[in-house]
């Protein structure tokens, strides 16, 4: 064999994480190529990532648009243990990059723990772009990279909706065309392909919602960021007692205290808040308290969501009170004068209110720095 032939051997194969890896090993029918917005395979190579383990911050390994946390602290640890332990995977496709501009499109992670690991060269799989490519299409290639969820974590609701936001940010996708978000969702990102029908629409009235500033005019919360903003509510703790809020303290609180449970306002849960809630603590003589937050993006349909919650309660109070009256008054004696001959439904529960989440409205602002209920009405 000559030099030239050992050399071009030698290239062809190399160490990558104490496994020697054979680049002939990547081909188009062991591996088939993640789709790319305007942009066409060319060949797997080599990648030498020296300018990253020069620069662990190299602006090339953010995520910008594509993940919420741009890729910082994701299971890192986890991840270098087991290229550690079991070194290249090379069933997995391997990184990909622009072959004019050496740009990585995925595989960031990868990328930084090499780095950091001294690991010069890593298997890549190069591109060619269109020309025409700017920051939307970097995103939606981004975005497209992460689907298959074997060699990526991969795309959620939450990613998603923060790379329509920095593209709202940068006036490169418009929230009040429903075209353009349909066109940048489901023809540029495929997401067709992995999501739902529903889970589409509900992403799409989400991007509808966003002010063009990119935020959504509802603040997003869920149930443990509710829990710690009611915790600082002042009647919480001095009319009713409650001091430490969390889940536990919910779910397994104290008899002689009301019984506080939190909702986004369906009928599924005002029927929950009657049947698990009301009627049960009734008989007890217990007060059953409701705080609503909102998880609809439209504030128009949130606010008919809480009128409906309150109106559902309001009738399901006065059919149940009636019927135990009317029907168990007289007929089922013992049971009527043990459990409910005293109790007034109507005065057993209240809607404390609801969480301000109005992005845009300084009312909301300033109920929500103060820790401060909406009623209804306000909302």
């Amino acid at each position: 064999m000559t030099k030239i032939q050992t050399k071009r051997l030698e290239m062809k194969k190399r160490k990558v994480f104490g496994v020697e890896v054979d680049i002939d090993s990547y081909s188009t029918e062991s591996h088939a190529h993640p789709y790319q917005y305007k942009g066409i395979f060319v060949r797997f190579g080599w990648y030498n990532i020296q300018k990253y383990i020069d620069d662990l911050t190299h602006p090339d390994l953010f995520n910008v648009g594509i993940r919420p946390s741009n890729n910082m602290g994701r299971n890192d640890d986890d991840f270098e243990k087991g290229l550690k332990k079991n070194g290249w995977v090379t069933s997995y496709y391997p990184i990909m990059a622009d072959i004019e501009t050496g740009e990585p499109k995925n595989g960031r992670k990868r990328i930084r723990i090499a780095a950091e690991l001294g690991q010069v060269w890593l298997p890549c799989a190069y591109f060619q772009y269109d020309t025409t490519s700017n920051e939307r299409t970097h995103i939606v290639n981004g975005v497209s990279a992460n689907w298959d969820p074997s060699y990526t974590e991969g795309n959620t609701i939450d990613t998603l909706k923060h790379s329509a936001k920095i593209l709202v940010q940068k006036d490169l996708l418009n929230p009040k065309d429903p075209d353009d978000i349909k066109k940048w969702l489901c023809v540029e990102c495929q997401a067709g392909d992995y999501l739902h029908t529903k889970t589409i629409n509900l992403l799409i009235k989400y991007i509808e919602n966003f002010a063009p500033d990119g935020k959504g005019l509802i603040v997003e919360m869920d149930r443990k960021d509710v829990i710690k903003w009611i915790s600082k509510n002042d009647n919480i703790k001095n009319e009713f007692g409650f001091d430490n809020l969390t889940e536990n303290s919910l779910r397994y609180s104290d008899k002689s205290l009301p019984d506080l449970s939190i909702f986004t306002p369906n009928p599924l849960n005002a029927y929950r808040f009657i049947t698990n809630h009301l009627l049960k603590n009734a008989s007890m003589k217990r007060l059953s308290l409701a705080v609503l937050y909102i998880s609809n993006p439209d504030p128009l349909e949130a606010k008919n969501e809480l009128i409906e919650f309150e109106k559902i309660v309001k009738n399901g109070v006065w059919g149940f009170s009636t019927y135990i009256k009317n029907q168990l008054e007289g007929k089922f004696v013992s049971i009527y004068e043990e459990l409910v001959k005293d109790v007034d439904l109507s005065l057993g529960y209240r809607i404390l209110g609801v969480v301000p989440q109005k992005e845009t409205e300084q009312s909301h602002k300033i109920a929500y720095n103060q820790h401060r209920f909406l009623s209804i009405e306000e909302f």
